[in-house]
């Protein structure tokens, strides 16, 4: 893989993050089935683990995400797989439970028919000091 290619896989990931926060900030159901691969699995931070199909199913009315903010990230490229790490800033309610703080995440996306979609992740929440 040349530099140039790396660098433009990097840059796409990153995007992806961020249509990722906004995606959430939206309540967005349709840009979430875009960004996940159908065998897409996530680990959050109270140790649920979510499909692609239950995650979206629960985006309800109660579910709000007023800010998110991705810093400290870093994407690394092996062939056609990639992961990022990121520290997230998030202000939200999700069926009345406030789930605002700072989080690490860990993202897995695969390139699969010359695009990337996010396969796996994890997130655990960072202790306030």
């Amino acid at each position: 893989m040349t530099t140039n290619q790396q660098s433009n896989d990097e840059q796409a990931v990153k995007t992806l993050l961020r249509q990722w926060a906004e995606a959430h900030m939206r309540r967005d159901p349709a840009a979430l089935e875009l960004l996940y691969a159908d065998d897409w699995v996530y680990t959050d931070f109270t140790r649920t683990v979510w499909t692609k199909e239950k995650y979206i199913a629960s985006f309800t009315p109660d579910f709000n995400c007023e800010f998110w903010n991705s810093d400290d990230t870093e994407v690394r490229v092996y062939a056609d797989v990639a992961v990022l790490t990121s520290r997230e800033t998030m202000k939200g309610i999700d069926q009345g439970y406030d789930y605002s703080g700072q989080y690490r995440i860990t993202l897995i996306f695969a390139k699969r028919l010359g695009r990337w979609q996010m396969v796996a992740g994890q997130g655990t929440r960072v202790a306030q000091q």
